[in-house]
């Protein structure tokens, strides 16, 4: 609960065109309070009143996550744009000005321009981006991936390719799961304890720690992380040959 995850999600929502980023942002900094903590400090706490806004954030941060931020279109043009900075020279951003002029605007120019270009790495993602010419889905684990998950994607990653010598197969693995908020809950084993507290502020002015008066915030997962394969096909029989072969392989695998 801070104000620069506050003011993303809501700009998130806003350009998206989309509405999970929206809560009642000023009806929760209304609720905000102040107590003291163990060590004689100041700590926020929050009104029993706002309760619910602050429900509707951590809502909001759950559906942008799955909804947007981990999109399967969102994340495969990352993946694009990522390899396709990739192909510019360490001399290009040598200095912090020279990282400073490359705007939004000037690599959109860049890419626009390279995707006209001969045969070459920096050709082919620019492609990608400028003319939405992009993989598609041919696996996908559910929005709690474990770790078995990601090796099993892996391996189902090596079948599909010793399989399909002609397509060109992606493995989308984030680096780590995003986190949707972090605090203790009462299902928390002992050695989650150090988890942060957020104290709820009764009427009356008896407290009670939030997440074990709130219905809604235990039900949320703490993480979230999905792990996919794309593959080159068009949209067709091929690709639903590939999906459910890949189904199939994955439950063979042992995947959920």
């Amino acid at each position: 609960m801070d104000a620069d995850r506050t003011d993303y999600l809501r700009r998130d929502a806003y350009h998206c065109g989309v509405d999970y980023g929206v809560f009642d942002y000023r009806r929760l900094l209304e609720s905000l309070e102040l107590e003291e903590d163990q060590q004689g400090g100041l700590a926020i706490a929050l009104h029993r009143d706002g309760l619910h806004c602050f429900e509707a954030l951590i809502i909001a941060r759950y559906q942008m996550s799955t909804q947007v931020y981990y999109h399967r279109l969102r994340r495969i043009y990352d993946y694009y744009l990522e390899k396709y900075c990739g192909t510019f020279s360490p001399e290009e951003f040598a200095s912090d000005d020279r990282v400073l002029e490359m705007t939004d605007i000037k690599l959109l120019a860049e890419i626009r321009s390279d995707a006209r270009g001969a045969e070459g790495d920096r050709t082919r993602y620019a492609s990608r981006i400028w003319n939405r010419d992009h993989h598609r889905w041919v696996h996908a684990t559910g929005a709690n991936a474990n770790r078995k998950d990601a090796l099993r994607s892996q391996e189902l990653l090596e079948v599909l390719r010793s399989k399909y010598l002609d397509v060109e197969f992606v493995l989308d693995k984030p680096r780590k799961a995003l986190t949707i908020y972090k605090l203790w809950t009462p299902d928390d084993t002992d050695d989650e304890g150090r988890l942060p507290m957020l104290n709820l502020v009764r009427s009356n002015g008896s407290k009670v720690v939030i997440t074990e008066e709130s219905q809604i915030l235990g039900k949320i997962p703490k993480t979230f992380q999905v792990i996919r394969i794309f593959a080159v096909l068009p949209r067709g029989e091929r690709l639903n040959e590939v999906r459910r072969f890949a189904r199939d392989q994955w439950l063979g695998l042992g995947g959920r």
